[in-house]
């Protein structure tokens, strides 16, 4: 931990920044292309694909932790997490130029297959070929080892984030930097890398241009992490007098005991959790909603509008988040960190109470009115979670004597993965109760009825519970600093 008096440098914020820029584009390259490469373009079925992206997600759940603690115990001249951010980076950026070349990449491995039988003498011809089995295959190996190079980066990298920084206003802060890339990345990256496989600038064929393009990204992914592990600020350990028990050493299973125990960290954690499963069961909607209320008939046009309506939300909503998030370290030291994540959860319910108005079929643009909203504020508790996160860490490592950020993150991680696995599984209960049929050019009465009044009541419960965490959650900077000079010795 830095000392507490250190104010956290521009350039220790903008490196910060652009080194999460890779992180966004990792964690959400899969979902952005997988069904329209290997379902559309080269006929794998969904239910495999959705297999394939939904068990690396189960090896997470054991890889994250684990990283998490060899982080925390791990020691070289180089610090503890700047050599994982560069061995996850590279790695992960040499996964992603494979994972999107499985046609080439099967070829070239039926060739290699070929050259090591003929020298025992055996007769193999690789196929030209490309089975769904074996497109499933590569498309899943390649998903969990790039995953794994994924979480080698970002546990270690959010963990570096909450060791940065000491005070509030620079915890805040930082977070706010976070958060701006997480929207650059929404504003400047994901938004095009559908345009780019499909508009005939990198290949001939979507199959050759996602080629292109996974070596670019590839590069961008090595070319960002290696620049946040050599730059980045590692503060060393947090050192204290306390003597470290044997059950509350620094290791793995002793860590995650600890988590599961604290009851700040459960709290924080149900604050993301809930938040987020309000959120997005809530963006799952608009599209639907917007083809049966606001753009009906079923033709190709109206799910053109639709779909350009959701294109403009997220670019609209993005760009005014990432303005907005600077604001939101000052405001809430002036106003108070809870109150201020009370005011983003209220307005996000606002929001959502005020669809039956602003999806209107007379007056399509003003949705735009409840992204302009949503956005800024889901913004407030991406930002604000950062610091109460690092306030936990900072009092274990001041009872317990060891560093524990890893585990934590991990833990912390864990939690918003599973939340989204949840929330993943409602939605599509939400769609299949509602009797939306894409075929019908119009809905029926009773689907109409029943997702315009899910957009409303849907979210409101998980955020009410993410409201209630928040007035629960026992720690701010008082108190972490009152521990901390506690524990300081007595000269």
């Amino acid at each position: 931990m830095v000392n507490s008096d250190t104010k956290l440098s521009l350039r220790s914020k903008s490196i910060y920044f652009l080194g999460f820029i890779p992180d966004v584009v990792m964690s959400n390259l899969i979902t952005s292309l997988a069904l329209m490469i290997y379902k559309v373009e080269l006929g794998v079925p969904a239910a495999l694909i959705g297999l394939a992206i939904a068990l690396p997600r189960l090896w997470e759940a054991f890889t994250d932790p684990i990283i998490g603690s060899l982080s925390d115990r791990f020691r070289s001249r180089w610090g503890r997490r700047r050599p994982f951010l560069a061995v996850g980076a590279v790695a992960a950026g040499l996964l992603c130029m494979a994972l999107w070349a499985p046609v080439s990449g099967l070829a070239g491995l039926g060739n290699i297959v070929a050259w090591v039988s003929s020298w025992f003498g055996l007769a193999y011809s690789p196929s030209t070929e490309m089975s769904t089995n074996a497109l499933f295959w590569w498309f899943l190996i390649a998903s969990v080892l790039y995953l794994t190079a994924y979480a080698a980066y970002n546990v270690p990298y959010q963990a570096l984030g909450l060791e940065m920084a000491s005070s509030d206003r620079d915890r805040s802060s930082l977070a706010g930097f976070r958060a701006a890339a997480n929207n650059f990345s929404w504003i400047v990256i994901l938004p095009f890398l559908p345009l780019l496989v499909t508009n005939g600038q990198l290949g001939d064929s979507p199959v050759e241009s996602v080629e292109v393009l996974g070596v670019l990204l590839g590069l961008l992914i090595i070319i960002l992490g290696l620049t946040a592990a050599v730059s980045s600020r590692e503060p060393p350990p947090i050192a204290t007098t306390t003597t470290t028990s044997h059950h509350q050493g620094p290791g793995l299973i002793a860590g995650i005991k600890v988590a599961l125990s604290d009851r700040a960290f459960l709290m924080v954690t149900g604050i993301m959790c809930f938040s987020l499963i309000g959120f997005v069961l809530a963006m799952t909607l608009p599209y639907f909603v917007n083809l049966a209320i606001v753009f009906p008939g079923g033709t190709l046009e109206a799910k053109n509008n639709a779909t350009t309506m959701s294109f403009w939300s997220s670019i609209i909503g993005n760009v005014l988040a990432m303005g907005f998030c600077p604001l939101i370290s000052p405001l809430a030291e002036r106003f108070g960190r809870k109150r201020m994540l009370l005011i983003g959860l209220g307005i996000l319910m606002c929001s959502f109470l005020a669809t039956p108005i602003l999806f209107s079929h007379h007056w399509p643009w003003l949705q735009l009115i409840y992204k302009i909203v949503d956005t800024p504020a889901i913004a407030i508790v991406w930002v604000l979670t950062m610091p109460m996160l690092a306030e936990v860490c900072d009092r274990d490592s001041l009872l317990h004597g060891v560093s524990r950020q890893g585990v934590f993150t991990a833990m912390f991680n864990w939690g918003n993965k599973a939340a989204m696995a949840l929330v993943a599984v409602l939605s599509g209960l939400v769609i299949d109760w509602s009797g939306f049929d894409g075929k019908l050019a119009f809905q029926t009465p009773e689907t109409i009825s029943y997702l315009r009044w899910m957009f409303v009541v849907g979210p409101l419960p998980f955020l009410a519970a993410a409201m209630w965490f928040t007035i629960r959650f026992p720690l701010n900077a008082q108190t972490i600093q009152t521990l901390r000079q506690s524990s300081t010795p007595t000269p």
